[in-house]
């Protein structure tokens, strides 16, 4: 695991606790190490976008952790519940599919309207609108994929 990615996560479990914030499971499949793949059944064709890279610095398990902190921070604390093996997977799935699609959307896109584009559809994703989009892309495609099976993408894609 990368140490940044470490430094961050044992933050967020010193911060909320761990029995309150992650279970042991999603750590000991080692979601955040390097070469963790969230390919499942029928997803093959997507394992690039959904494998953490080797590399010191992987965009895949920043934003893996950021979401699942955000999230976690974002639901009523009355409602939290420590993220399981089961949704940590499909928010790492969401997480790919989301990296690769943007990127996409980013070619297509006049450079004096990315910056505004892409904080939109940020906050899209970090308010988990984009998920189930998302997720049926990677289950009934194969890469490149389409960005207009992504609602919210698929609006942006209309405006340019």
């Amino acid at each position: 695991m990368n140490t940044t990615i470490r430094e961050k996560l044992e933050e967020a479990v010193r911060r909320y606790g761990m029995r309150a914030f992650i279970y042991h499971d999603v750590i000991a499949r080692e979601c955040f190490s390097r070469g963790y793949s969230s390919v499942t059944p029928g997803m093959e064709a997507w394992a690039k976008q959904l494998t953490n890279s080797s590399k010191d610095t992987d965009p895949l398990v920043s934003l893996f952790l950021d979401r699942v902190i955000n999230d976690f921070k974002r639901s009523p604390p009355d409602i939290r519940k420590p993220l399981n093996y089961k949704d940590a997977l499909g928010k790492h799935q969401a997480c790919g599919a989301y990296i690769h699609f943007k990127a996409m959307m980013q070619s297509t896109c006049p450079e004096g309207e990315w910056a505004d584009l892409s904080k939109e559809l940020d906050t899209a994703f970090y308010d988990q609108f984009l998920d189930a989009d998302l997720l049926s892309a990677l289950q009934s495609s194969v890469p490149p994929g389409d960005v207009g099976a992504i609602g919210a993408m698929r609006q942006c894609h209309i405006k340019l």
